[in-house]
């Protein structure tokens, strides 16, 4: 019992650790959250920093998840399902999924949880094949149609399936984790679906219509940091 309690509690922890918060507070000392989506993830943050830094995001929030799912276990391992071994890297992953969602950190306001639970699936999930499909259909939408929300979505759900399918019906926790992280992804993106439909959401290197553009965050930013542009007198 002692080792689950650890296992929750220093794996929330470390999910939540706000990196994409700490990261923009750093080099812009702003909030990412009062800009583009207001979501405290990688592709907010690309639109306020640009790629490079949203990609170091994105890797972090993965290594946070992987770290939960695979390394803390053999730490502090449990075992609450006979047969099913895997049950505490299931666990530690949840906790950090929801560390990532809720920081203790960020005053519980975090980002969809989406890379960090990609790092937990790469950690628990067997055969490791079922990950590289997972990556090729998202980088098929992503790259065909420039949709962040729904390749996600679709790496998802296709995870879902392919654990379903091909894990052994006694490995519960995974099956339970990989339906749950699917249906999830549909809930968080709710929103998103919203603006597609009205034709409004925002492709990978195009300006945010449903919020400020990448030229408006940047001068707002930079406007929060120095202070507004004089007017020339010419």
């Amino acid at each position: 019992m002692l080792h689950l309690t650890l296992l929750i509690i220093i794996a929330y922890l470390i999910g939540s650790f706000p990196t994409s918060i700490l990261l923009v507070r750093a080099v812009k000392r702003v909030d990412i959250r009062d800009f583009g989506s207001g979501n405290a993830g990688g592709t907010n943050v690309s639109r306020v920093l640009g790629w490079g830094w949203g990609l170091s995001v994105i890797l972090v929030d993965a290594c946070k998840g992987f770290v939960a799912g695979a390394l803390l276990p053999l730490l502090l391992p449990v075992e609450l399902l006979v047969g099913d071994p895997g049950s505490s890297g299931v666990i530690g992953g949840v906790a950090a999924i929801l560390g990532h969602v809720f920081p203790l950190f960020a005053r519980f306001r975090g980002g969809k949880g989406v890379a960090t639970a990609a790092g937990v699936a790469i950690a628990i999930t067997q055969p490791l094949w079922v990950i590289l499909g997972v990556l090729l259909v998202f980088g098929v939408i992503l790259i065909s149609t420039r949709f962040m929300f729904l390749a996600s979505m679709s790496g998802g759900i296709v995870y879902a399936l392919l654990v379903l399918i091909f894990t052994p019906a006694g490995v519960i926790s995974l099956r339970v984790f990989a339906v749950a992280c699917g249906l999830l992804l549909i809930v968080l993106h709710r929103a998103n679906i919203g603006r597609w439909l009205r034709g409004e959401e925002n492709r990978l290197g195009r300006k945010t219509a449903a919020g400020p553009d990448d030229e408006l965050v940047d001068r707002t930013v930079t406007e929060m940091v120095d202070g507004p542009e004089e007017e020339s007198n010419s």
